[in-house]
């Protein structure tokens, strides 16, 4: 987001000269360059120019237009999806998040829903319906759509299936919505995501519900199969205490200036990992975005 222009070239000539896509901010100058991906339907840069959406979340149709001709790829990010928590919070309230997401994140999280509950969504929901009129048009017109959010900055998880939900609600049908999740993804990446046969990986997630006549089913996740073997969901949580425990730590309060507090127990399985020690974590708080 930072580089020059001519750095933004030196980037992307190497990355392809060793196999790489590229993906940025960036959809012009970068589509001139050779450039792969665009991250966000709006994204910020430092140009001054190459704005690729509107103020009200609407898209220019020559921008629409270079994109599905040059198949330069788009990862939406709808942050706006949020404002569905107004009416949705089924995942908010799933088991699930509940016993996986730590007390910090759990109040984020319901920081958002008590936003899009208490103030007026006229705009957001405008601005969201904009945005994914452009992955309408994309996804109709030829163009590559991957799905795919800014988590950890969005809430972990629960933002993919809200963004899902999103292209839903405003335009896609629940199978485009779907296939920009895992076909394309996967065609993207040189992955074979979203397909079963042979040479394929034999992952499968499995749901109680249709997904392909209500986008919400592709949350009700039964089981999955990893590897060649079933797991439950009652497996996978029950290492973790139920959402009704009341013994999961509290956050801890920042450390005083100049001293360092551990955020989680010491544990001799992660000694050897230089990120996992205190001073690191802390100093990480100060990077770009610390508050999420």
């Amino acid at each position: 987001m930072r580089l020059p222009v001519v750095w933004h070239k030196e980037v992307i000539d190497w990355a392809h000269r060793n196999g790489k896509p590229v993906t940025s901010h960036y959809h012009y100058p970068a589509i001139a360059m050779g450039g792969d991906q665009t991250e966000h339907v709006g994204a910020t840069n430092r140009f001054g120019y190459s704005r690729t959406v509107t103020n009200v979340g609407s898209a220019y149709s020559d921008v629409i237009s270079m994109f599905n001709t040059s198949k330069m790829a788009r990862t939406p990010t709808l942050f706006g999806s949020t404002t569905l928590y107004k009416e949705d919070t089924s995942l908010v309230t799933d088991e699930r998040v509940r016993r996986l997401y730590p007390n910090w994140r759990m109040a984020k999280l319901q920081a958002s829903v008590t936003s899009a509950q208490t103030t007026d969504q006229t705009a957001a929901r405008e601005n969201l319906a904009n945005q994914v009129a452009q992955l309408v048009a994309m996804v109709r017109g030829g163009g590559v759509v991957t799905a795919g959010t800014d988590a950890p900055i969005d809430h972990l998880a629960v933002s993919l299936h809200m963004n899902m939900r999103a292209m839903v609600k405003y335009g896609l049908t629940p199978l485009e919505t779907l296939t920009t999740a895992t076909s394309t993804s996967g065609a993207y990446l040189g992955l074979p995501l979203g397909r079963i046969g042979k040479g394929m990986y034999a992952d499968l997630a499995i749901v109680d519900g249709d997904p392909l006549s209500r986008i919400e089913d592709t949350a009700n996740v039964t089981g999955v199969v990893v590897g060649g073997r079933h797991h439950t969901v009652e497996q996978l949580l029950a290492p973790y205490p139920s959402s009704t425990a009341t013994d999961q730590a509290a956050p801890l309060a920042p450390a005083p200036r100049g001293k360092v507090k551990a955020r989680v127990p010491a544990h001799p399985s992660t000694a050897g990992f230089w990120w996992n020690n205190p001073a690191e974590l802390e100093r990480a708080r100060v990077s770009c975005d610390h508050d999420h």
